[in-house]
């Protein structure tokens, strides 16, 4: 929450949620590692609230969700003052997109498919390189066939 004009890309996501670490010890340590966890909450709220300007009670439910939100919605939540790359331009729409994290089944096949091709562009040769001749083929196959029926 730094800087004086906060800015998300529209194609990015906000997430609010309690901080979290990794203690080792005794009781005693581990006490104190909730506590510490305890504050750095507090001074994440405070920087919440001064932000957004909602309850310290709102914003606490709301790390403890772990509550997610879109470019739109975290303008909209008080939370950043606009988008990025929206100035002068108007927002064709204005509904959220349902099932945002889904990927386009083509887009996945279709960057397969280009992958495998560039793949084999790029070792063809080195392939034909390590094909034997027809002849050294048919040696190969009458010596396999030879063992096969030891």
């Amino acid at each position: 929450m730094a800087g004086d004009e906060i800015l998300m890309s529209p194609t990015s996501i906000l997430m609010i949620h309690n901080p979290w670490g990794n203690f080792q010890g005794e009781a005693r340590d581990l006490r104190h590692g909730a506590d510490v966890l305890d504050e750095v909450k507090e001074t994440i709220i405070n920087a919440y609230q001064l932000k957004a300007g909602k309850s310290r009670a709102k914003i606490s439910q709301m790390m403890d969700e772990e509550t997610w939100m879109s470019a739109r919605k975290a303008v909209s939540e008080g939370f950043v003052d606009g988008m990025l790359y929206t100035q002068g331009k108007e927002e064709a729409d204005t509904e959220p997109v349902e099932n945002s994290f889904m990927f386009s089944r083509f887009a996945i096949q279709n960057s397969v498919n280009s992958n495998t091709k560039k793949f084999m562009e790029q070792y063809r040769e080195k392939f034909k390189e390590l094909i034997p001749s027809n002849k050294n083929t048919e040696i190969l196959k009458a010596k396999l066939a030879l063992e096969c029926e030891l």
